[in-house]
């Protein structure tokens, strides 16, 4: 009942015998509830408002996330659009800042290569960061495979001698010859495709000298020991890298072994078809030609 009925019925004769008090207790009982209603009102606008506020703050994070992920959208198609205009690569100092953007290394680091023997040549470096892959690399894979040599043991070939990258390179200061006419030799001289497969694996460095440096060098061999063609073809492929010796060489090894250690040349024959690698490591400075 609200205030004003009550004053109404003090005003009325016929409850003016009521105890005044009672009334008075009546009103302000009312005015409690009233207040009471009053307060939960209010109670329930602030929970409104501040399920409102809550609504609103998660909204407007949802909606910063949104804005957040759709920057980086943006950031990401930028980044891919600049690398599509990008400059050519510049020099570095190792080829570890390529790496992302070079589907090469990438595919030569899958190969097990080092390519910190790769940057010890600025050419060659030059070279692997701009050459393509498929048409540059992968026809080298295909022709080491023909011979024997599979992915496994590729990239141990290429860590030994890197400069087979080039071969299909046009670039003649880091690819004087080509593979395919030393591989060529080799076969007209009857070497089997397993023997210069096991040349590659053994001393890949071979294939890197000059055509002309490599016949005059086996032509040095056989004749300063006196060999024929098999047992030629048996030496090298004990010790690919007799190769490297030239004919000064050679005859500084005899020397030792003759003077020095007082060997026949029968002996020096059989030494050298059981051990050629003897000849690359026994002391040859006192012989001079």
């Amino acid at each position: 009942m609200s205030t004003k009925i009550f004053q109404l019925l003090l005003s009325s004769s016929r409850y003016y015998s009521v105890n005044k008090i009672i009334i008075k207790r009546l009103i302000r009982s009312n005015q409690i509830v009233s207040n009471e209603s009053h307060r939960q009102h209010q109670d329930l606008i602030s929970t409104a408002s501040a399920s409102s506020i809550i609504e609103t703050n998660s909204n407007t994070h949802s909606q910063n996330e949104l804005n957040a992920l759709s920057e980086v959208e943006k950031d990401s198609f930028a980044l891919d659009f600049l690398n599509s205009i990008a400059p050519p690569l510049k020099k570095s100092f190792n080829l570890a800042a390529y790496i992302n953007r070079s589907i090469t290394l990438q595919k030569l680091l899958q190969l097990d290569v080092n390519l910190s023997k790769i940057d010890k040549d600025v050419n060659l470096a030059s070279f692997i960061v701009r050459c393509d892959f498929e048409n540059d690399i992968q026809p080298l894979l295909i022709l080491l495979l023909d011979y024997g040599i599979n992915g496994y043991e590729a990239g141990d070939v290429l860590n030994k001698n890197p400069y087979l990258l080039t071969v299909y390179s046009s670039n003649e200061r880091i690819n004087p010859d080509d593979l395919k006419t030393k591989i060529n030799y080799f076969l007209f001289h009857k070497f089997t495709k397993e023997n210069i497969g096991s040349i590659l694996r053994k001393f890949p460095q071979l294939f890197s000298l000059k055509l002309p440096t490599i016949d005059e060098n086996i032509a040095a061999l056989g004749e300063e020991y006196a060999l024929n063609p098999k047992e030629i073809r048996h030496v090298i492929q004990q010790y690919p890298k007799i190769v490297t010796l030239n004919q000064v060489r050679l005859k500084r090894c005899t020397f030792t072994f003759h003077e020095e250690m007082g060997f026949t040349e029968t002996e020096i024959k059989s030494i050298l078809l059981r051990y050629p690698i003897l000849w690359l490591r026994i002391p040859t400075t006192r012989y001079t030609s």
